[in-house]
Formats: structure tokens, C-alpha cells, sequence
């Protein structure tokens, strides 16, 4: 176990690499002497430092490991100080925040001083804290018995196979004491062994410390209405029970969870936690998470990587500087008290400087169930405009719910991380909160426009009937009010904003409804290959043979989405069809405009086969949006041509250009 980072291995290669430096210049002699600048010996030592790129610490929430890393920020202090307190203490943080780390931490701590020297060049190595009366004292080095529990891994599908994983975490921990515990039931083999591991000897204290990590994962991710959730929340309640009756042997109880919703459902269990709840104490603010100078002090070496990384995937050429304000605004913006600092995700932070690029690494550990099936549930709530949006919140709005039922959407968000603290006003003591980073802004995006697609899907479903009528039987305006008052009116902000790619996911995820489960019924295609370029949506009715080529316009007109499905000959590959039909739309978005995130006009062109099997053009069709309906528009050719003429000499110009 690596518990110090060796530089012994690095420090050889500089050495080397030094020398051979040192010979070349030997080599060619004194007159080349001033040629190698102090840039040289710069990259040889940032090539040395590379070669530690694969030692970030990852997902690693083993203390040791993170200490001999040379990446662990110094949280010591809050640790000495909850083991010297003793009380029972409860914190939420987001997941991916380093509450893992912590536990790590504490339980390193508690056994006792055969670690103190893994913590030499931190606080609780020579820190001062003071006693119950102040008095200035340096932490005592106990030695503990530890029970450390991981909730994360535990088997949920049902109460029998949860208390049965209990179980065998209870039996491992003896089993590092040497203790075989007895007992029919979780609660008998818990108490005794606490019981147990009060009488140990060997130096070790009569208090134990009892850690909790996770404490909230086998419940939160299940529906609260269901039975599954009712067995494993009881058990919970059970294993409590037995926490709050054993609080006198403990020297001291820690919990950690994503939330606070299962921890209020789980009876007078957890009373022990009331008043000593530190997730929104300014004391306690920054015990998870780097903050601003963690970074510049701990990756001072990996700044030259991720520059260099920067400038290869965007051409940009970034400074020390440049990354910071960059990684500032993707992975900071979390506080956690009323005057606390801005922390940055630790865990992204991290992938950031292994991979050197700008991603949303949170976003890809996955997300709370409960967001996502709240937002499945009450999709409504969530379309909001969330860039712009401020909550103004009191501490129990956020903190303290009363049930995992009625969840109210500032206390989801704050939470699971979604929303963090970004004023507070002593005057009426609400908090302001927003979004805290670019990072979590795209997360809450794609959580939220993949939700909204699935329910635009299932409105297709619903109205697939009277969406295939109207293409089979013609019936342009009668689609056309589908499209309208069926899929784009029933549309969320965060699914549709100012891109033309957002009304084609919209418009796909509708028709791929209609098509859902329809035995013969049409094929649904985005940006399929064909001709020169890609349509936007092609529906191949196979059974029929018709072919529908879809293309939308944001802020122009159907003609010049017509004119694209011919210039580039979007059907040219399906010219076997009985059918062919190009359906232009153009979409609207201006605020100032009635049409406003919606479609405004179409044009549609049909090719038949005739007896002879070639396809013969029917005239076009112009329909526009007019008193709350579509209505057909003569089109007048010799505008038409002009737009076409137009729109062709602009493609030149830019060609050129």
C-alpha cells in the first residue's frame, strides 16, 4: 500500500534526463553553452510530471491512496474535530463530492496513532483545537474500534435480501476484530456487537466510532407509493432503532447521504441527528470539495498538460489563467453554507486534468433516480427557464423536509446537487439560489429534454391514429394542426431553445411515437445520408411504398426548406416509390412573434409513379397559420422563382467567399 508519494522513481529519470542534457552540451562545446534556455530544463520537468498523469485519484476514496497520490486537499481538521466533539452529526452533500473520502478519513484517524505519520504534512499532525472549555489542545491520537458502513452496495430488491447484506457487513467488520457475532435478527447481531467491541482491549478505547456512508442509497431511488420502498424503508427503521439506543457507546456517529428526505421517514431512529445537521454550517462549508487554491497548489504541475491538451481539441491557446476562469465556470459554483466559499467539484476536477478537456464528467457517474423520476411524474414543474431562474428559499425550504412525498422542487434541487447557494440576505434569511456551474446547467438540460422527447414520443403514441390518416388520405392541413397544437405547443423551454436541431428532435420524438408499435407502419430516420447532405427526418411507409421527406426552417420560410430537400436530392434514393412527398416546414422563434416556438408555414410537394412508372410533380402547396388554423395560399410562381433565384446567388456568394 502506497501511503507516501515516491518521487524516488521520478526523481531518477530528472536526474538522468539532466545528465544527458548536461553531456550534449559537453559534446558540442562551451561556445553552445547559452544556446538551451530555461525553457528546456521547464519541459523536462513537466515531461517527468506527465509521467504521473494515470496516478489521479479517480473515484479513489481510500485515504491512503489519495494522501500518496499528492492530490488529497487537507480536510483533516473537520475530521479531528468530529471525532474530539463526539456527537451524533448528519451531512448531505451532492454525490461525486468526497463524502466517501471523509469517512475514509475519519475511521484512518480513529485507529489511532499507527496512522499518524500517513498524516505528517497535515492539520491533525500539529493543528491546535480547542477543547469543550476552548482550551488550545492537539488532537490525542485514540485508538478506536471502528464499525464503517457502506449503504451504496447493498441489495434493495427486497427487504429480506437488504437485511441479509446488513447482515454480512456486520459479520465482516467482527471478523477484522476477531469477534463471530450470534443472533436470528439485524437488530440482536448489531447490538451485540457494539456490545462486543466496547470490551475490546489492546489500547483500544471503550467508545466506538460508528460511520455511515450512503446511508440514504437503498431507498432513495425507489418509488415512495411502492412496497419495495415501504419493506426496505422498515428494516432502515429497525437498523436505526438500534443506532439511537447504542448512542451512549459511541464516540461518535456520522452519517452521509445525497439527501435528507429518507433520513426524516426514518422514525425516532434518527432523532440523535437533530440539531447537529452540519450541511448548511458555515464551520463545515468546506469539508468536501477543492476549493480555489486546492487547485492552483495541488495540479500546479498538470497546468502545462491541459494547456497544451486545450489547444489540440479547440485551437485555442490558453494561459495558467485562461484554465482556471475555464474550469471555474464548468466545475465551481457550489456553497454550502450562508457565507461559505465556492467549492468546485472534486471528481471533475479531477478527470479534468487526466483528460485535459472540458466535459461534463459528473453528468456521466449517472444520476439521483429520485430527480428523474420526479421529473417522469411531474414533467411540468421542471419547465421553467432555468438559466434565468433565482429561488429565494429559507433554510427549511431547502434542509429540513418533513417526508420524501411531497418534494418540493427547491429542496430536490438543492440536494441532488442541482441548484446551490449563491446569495443569502441576513435581513429576511432567504437564500438565493441558481445553478451552480456550466457543467451541472447541461446535465440539468439532457436530464430534462430527454424526459420531455419520452413524453413527446408518448403524445405521438396518442395521436398516431389521426397522424397516419391525414398522410394517407392527404390531409396537409389536418397534419399540419398535429404537428402545431399536438407536439410543438406541448413543448418544455429547456427542450426547445433557439436551435433549428431542437424542433427536429422535437418533431422526431413525436413521430417516432406515431410509428411506436405500428405493425407495418413507417420507418422514422434523422439526418439520413442521401443525395448530397442529410435530411432532417425521412418516414419510409414500406407497406404503402410513400416516402416523407421532412426538412424544418428556423426564422426563414417552408420554400427554402422545399427548395433544399430538391437541390440536394434528399429522395433521390427512393425513386422506386409509388410515393414521394417534401414536406418543408418553417419554425418560429421570436418572442415577439404568435408563432413563437412553433410552425408558421409549409410548403409540400408530391411526385406520383404514373402508369409508366415515372414519377410525374403534383403543383405545390403553400399552407400558412391565419386566425388560430392552416389555410392553403396560392403561390405565386413568379416570387417563387425569385426566392429560389435569390436564395442560389447567396450560396454563391458564401461559396466564394
Amino acid at each position: 500500500m502506497i501511503v507516501k508519494k515516491d518521487r524516488t522513481i521520478y526523481t531518477m529519470v530528472l536526474c538522468l534526463m539532466l545528465s544527458l542534457f548536461s553531456c550534449k552540451k559537453h559534446k558540442y562545446g562551451m561556445e553552445q553553452e547559452n544556446k538551451r534556455t530555461g525553457e528546456d530544463l521547464e519541459q523536462i520537468i513537466e515531461q517527468v510530471a506527465e509521467m504521473d498523469l494515470d496516478r489521479l485519484p479517480i473515484g479513489d476514496a481510500d485515504i491512503k491512496n489519495v494522501i500518496g497520490s499528492g492530490y488529497y486537499a487537507d480536510k483533516t481538521k473537520f475530521a479531528g474535530k468530529l471525532l474530539m466533539e463526539g456527537k451524533p452529526t448528519f451531512m448531505v452533500r451532492p454525490r461525486r463530492f468526497g463524502k466517501s473520502l471523509l469517512i475514509s478519513t475519519i475511521a484512518t484517524i480513529a485507529e489511532g496513532a499507527i496512522n499518524k505519520e500517513l498524516f505528517k504534512n497535515y492539520f491533525i499532525y500539529n493543528g491546535v483545537f480547542k477543547d469543550e472549555n476552548g482550551k488550545k489542545i492537539k488532537y490525542d491520537w485514540k485508538k478506536y474500534p471502528v464499525i464503517r458502513l457502506d449503504f451504496s452496495g447493498l441489495n434493495n430488491t427486497s427487504s429480506k435480501k437488504l437485511e441479509g447484506d446488513l447482515i454480512e457487513l456486520l459479520d465482516d467488520i467482527g471478523l477484522q476484530y476477531k469477534i463471530k457475532i450470534t443472533g436470528k435478527s439485524l437488530q440482536t447481531r448489531f447490538r451485540r456487537l457494539i456490545n462486543t467491541l466496547t470490551t475490546l482491549k489492546e489500547g483500544y478505547e471503550p467508545k466506538i466510532v460508528l460511520l455511515i456512508d450512503e446511508y440514504d442509497r437503498p431507498v432513495v431511488n425507489l418509488d415512495w407509493r411502492s412496497q419495495q420502498h415501504n419493506d426496505c424503508m422498515k428494516v432502515l427503521k429497525d437498523f436505526f432503532t438500534v443506532v439511537k439506543s447504542c448512542a451512549g457507546d459511541c464516540q461518535l456517529i456520522f452519517l452521509t447521504g445525497v439527501t435528507k428526505f429518507s433520513l426524516v421517514n426514518l422514525g425516532s431512529g434518527a432523532n440523535i441527528f437533530q440539531g447537529n445537521d452540519v450541511s448548511l454550517k458555515q464551520v463545515f462549508s468546506d469539508v468536501a470539495g477543492y476549493k480555489e487554491e486546492d487547485i492552483k497548489n495541488l495540479f500546479k504541475n498538470r497546468f502545462s498538460y491541459v494547456i497544451r491538451e486545450m489547444k489540440k481539441r479547440t485551437g485555442k491557446t490558453y494561459t495558467k489563467e485562461g484554465i482556471m476562469e475555464a474550469i471555474k465556470s464548468y466545475y465551481n459554483g457550489y456553497r454550502f453554507s450562508y457565507d461559505g466559499p465556492f467549492m468546485y467539484n472534486p471528481n471533475s476536477v479531477l478527470s479534468f486534468f487526466q483528460e485535459g478537456s472540458l466535459q461534463g464528467y459528473w453528468y456521466r457517474t449517472g444520476d439521483p433516480s429520485i430527480l428523474l423520476n420526479q421529473m417522469r411524474d411531474e414533467i411540468d414543474r421542471f419547465d421553467l427557464d432555468w438559466e434565468k431562474l433565482r429561488f429565494y428559499v429559507t433554510q427549511d425550504d431547502i434542509m429540513f423536509t418533513q417526508s420524501k412525498k411531497p418534494l418540493s422542487l427547491e429542496a430536490l434541487m438543492y440536494q441532488t446537487g442541482y441548484l446551490s447557494i449563491d446569495t443569502y440576505n441576513p435581513a429576511n434569511g432567504q437564500y438565493a439560489l441558481k445553478i451552480p456551474n456550466e457543467e451541472v446547467r447541461v446535465a440539468l438540460t439532457q436530464n430534462i429534454q430527454e424526459v420531455f422527447l419520452d413524453e413527446q414520443k408518448e403524445i405521438g403514441v396518442h395521436h398516431k391514429e389521426h397522424v397516419l390518416a391525414a398522410l394517407q388520405q392527404e390531409d396537409w392541413t389536418r397534419l399540419l394542426q398535429l404537428f402545431r397544437d399536438a407536439c410543438f405547443a406541448n413543448t418544455s423551454y429547456e427542450a426547445l431553445k433557439d436551435d433549428e436541431k431542437d424542433f427536429q428532435n422535437i418533431l422526431h420524438a413525436f413521430l417516432n411515437g406515431v410509428c411506436h408499435h405500428t405493425v407495418g407502419g413507417p420507418r422514422i430516420r434523422v439526418e439520413e445520408h442521401s443525395g448530397s447532405g442529410r435530411s432532417d427526418i425521412t418516414m419510409d411507409d414500406i407497406k404503402n411504398n410513400v416516402v416523407y421527406i421532412i426538412e424544418l426552417k428556423k426564422n426563414q420560410s417552408a420554400e427554402v426548406a422545399i427548395e433544399q430537400i430538391e437541390q440536394k436530392n434528399y429522395s433521390g434514393k427512393y425513386f422506386r416509390k409509388k410515393k414521394i412527398v417534401h414536406i418543408g416546414l418553417n419554425c418560429i422563434f421570436n418572442r415577439e412573434d404568435i408563432n413563437h416556438r412553433n410552425i408558421n408555414e409549409c410548403m409540400i410537394e408530391v411526385k406520383r409513379q404514373d402508369s409508366n412508372n415515372n414519377l410525374t410533380k403534383d403543383p405545390k402547396k403553400k399552407f400558412v397559420f391565419k386566425d388560430e388554423k392552416f389555410v392553403e395560399e396560392a403561390i405565386n410562381v413568379e416570387t417563387l422563382e425569385k426566392q429560389k433565384t435569390a436564395s442560389q446567388t447567396k450560396k454563391k456568394i458564401r461559396s466564394n467567399a
